[in-house]
Parts: C-alpha cells; structure tokens; sequence
C-alpha cells in the first residue's frame, strides 16, 4: 500500500509522462483541469475546505456548511455535423457524468473556450447518474448561482 505522498508524486508523474512537461502541456491535462476547477469553488464559495489539498482520491472535492460537494467541469459542446451534413447553427450542451462515491451536492462549472460562464450547485437527487445542460435550456436554472454566496 502505497502512502499519501507516494499516491500524489505517481499521479504527478504520470500525467507529466501522458501529457507532457512543458507548461502548456500541463494545463491541458485533465488532472490540472480539475484541480483549477476545484480552486475555483474554492473562491467561490466562501468559507468552504478543500478536501483534496491533502490526498487526491477522495469521493468529493469540498466540504461546505456541512455538505460533501463534487466539483465538475465542462467545456461547451457543439455538434457539427447532423446525419452526415453541416449544420449552420447548433446550440451547445454541457455533460456532467457522477464518479463512483457518495456527495451530497456537485458544483457543475460550464466553460466556454476554458473561460466558466455559469456555475450550478445541484442536489445528488437531481443529478441522478450524470446530467446534461443545454446552452439555452432552463431546467436547471433553479440551481444557477452567483459568484457570491
């Protein structure tokens, strides 16, 4: 069994061997994705603990007011082509799929162009086994929050 540190360095290592050593290499990695994304709830919401500062493979990312949250990203998704032909105009969507582990709330992050333009704090019984938010869909729009809170 491996220690804490040791579980840290080898998932280091080797998103460096899978992604490269350079700078930009590394910021296209999901592993730094995900933990810039996770810093970003962080700022967000206030008064919040960061679970994974310690050790990376916890079942959350936060702990806030008592609740275990889930911190998810996702760049904006746009079809190109429709049954073989271009298409003009699409909206997107983002997907936010559940990891195995138990979270009482997941904070969804929606990126376009690696820049977050909205961000969702949804209850574990309405994200199911994943979910996926429309461009211009309002179903979710009850969980949409502000930078301050």
């Amino acid at each position: 069994m491996k220690t804490k540190e040791e579980m840290r360095i080898y998932k280091r290592d080797w998103s460096r061997n899978k992604y490269g050593r350079t700078e930009q290499s590394l910021n296209n990695s999901t592993t730094y994705k995900g933990r810039a994304a996770e810093l970003l709830a962080l700022s967000i919401l206030n008064g919040s603990k960061d679970m994974n500062a310690e050790i990376m493979n916890r079942s959350y990312d936060i702990e806030w007011n008592g609740f275990k949250i889930d911190v998810k990203s996702c760049e904006l998704y746009k079809r190109k082509k429709k049954r073989g032909k271009i298409v003009g105009y699409s909206s997107g969507w983002w997907v936010f799929n559940k990891n195995k582990g138990y979270s009482d709330y997941y904070f969804c992050i929606c990126l376009i162009d690696n820049n977050p333009v909205r961000y969702y704090l949804i209850p574990k019984d309405d994200f199911n086994k994943g979910i996926t938010v429309g461009q211009k869909s309002e179903k979710f729009d009850k969980y949409l929050i502000n930078k301050t809170l």
